[in-house]
């Protein structure tokens, strides 16, 4: 039922999809926390699914509606996550896009070790292809890739190589 505006732009924004197949497994005493990105919300893009999909198997998760959605500010949109979700050796963080850019962040800051960090279309830098983004401000874009390491059982990396938007080497 979207407008045909909305359609035109999403096929702008995506482009031509064959689609993709990811499977990964799911242990049932894992607790997952999903992370939406820039203008995203626990209800858009392939959410619901993933939701639904572990929803289906009896796992718990924790999909928030990020604050700041459209003006993300990564000292709000952290401590948010680090205050109002649960981490433990079960946690897998997922974070997608500027998702996966606070999950990172998470991460970094995290008291005890999680079981691992799956991040989907993400990138490390404010330098795009296409155009700035008003996050890029806003956002300190050094990362303690050591803490990760210490902080994350796993780390998967969902991208596609021929992002609009994200330089290959991001």
């Amino acid at each position: 039922d979207w407008s045909e505006k909305i359609k035109i732009a999403q096929k702008n924004w995506i482009g031509k999809s064959e689609g993709a197949e990811i499977e990964f497994p799911v242990v049932p005493t894992n607790n997952y926390v999903l992370l939406h990105g820039f203008k995203g919300a626990p209800d858009g893009i392939f959410f619901p699914w993933l939701k639904k999909e572990l929803e289906k198997r009896n796992l718990s998760l924790f999909a928030p509606k990020l604050p700041g959605s459209f003006e993300p500010r990564e000292k709000e949109q952290v401590g948010f996550v680090l205050g109002k979700a649960k981490f433990d050796e079960n946690t897998i963080l997922f974070g997608h896009s500027l998702g996966a850019v606070v999950a990172l962040k998470v991460a970094e800051n995290l008291k005890k070790p999680i079981a691992g960090l799956v991040l989907a279309g993400g990138f490390l830098s404010r330098d795009f292809k296409d155009h700035p983004r008003p996050f890029q401000k806003t956002f300190d874009w050094k990362f303690d890739f050591e803490k990760v390491k210490k902080n994350v059982g796993f780390v998967t990396i969902l991208s596609d190589l021929n992002d609009f938007a994200i330089p290959l080497e991001q």
